[in-house]
């Protein structure tokens, strides 16, 4: 039978927190249910842990969702939920979590936004910046889109 487990609440967070950093002794654990933890560190800092086991070799891990003041307790179940959901279709958060940061680094890596960084860097004449616009124009139009894999 599975443990019961009370849920967490605000109040129970931040009396829990003023506790751990008057005894420094060791890691706490307050646990929300459904694998959704709050990490109490010796140094007082707050966490937000999912433990998981992984669809495919059936281990137990841990994914980190973000520090407690910045991440409410609301914030953090609809994470846990979140994480859930993906684990229903087979599918491990935290590789999923690896491929959503990759493909926001391919989009910040656009033809067209190293193409301005580099713009911003040259000393040309007025003259000859409304000059190169016509090819920068054409450029973008063409290959502006493009991203630069890092696997190149």
């Amino acid at each position: 039978m599975p443990k019961l487990v009370i849920s967490l609440t605000d109040s129970k967070i931040k009396s829990a927190i003023s506790m751990q950093k008057k005894s420094f002794e060791k890691n706490v654990k307050l646990s929300d249910g459904g694998g959704l933890y709050l990490l109490l560190d010796k140094k007082g800092g707050a966490y937000w842990r999912f433990d998981y086991i992984r669809p495919i070799s059936k281990k137990r891990a841990t994914i980190a969702i973000a520090i407690y003041p910045s991440c409410t307790l609301s914030n953090a179940r609809a994470k846990r939920s979140e994480f859930r959901e993906l684990l229903a279709q087979n599918i491990d958060p935290s590789i999923q979590k690896q491929r959503e940061d990759e493909l926001k680094k391919i989009q910040k890596n656009t033809f067209k936004l190293i193409a301005d960084e580099y713009r911003k860097t040259e000393e040309l004449e007025p003259s000859t910046q409304r000059r190169n616009q016509f090819v920068w124009d054409k450029l973008y139009a063409a290959i502006g889109g493009y991203a630069r894999s890092y696997y190149c």
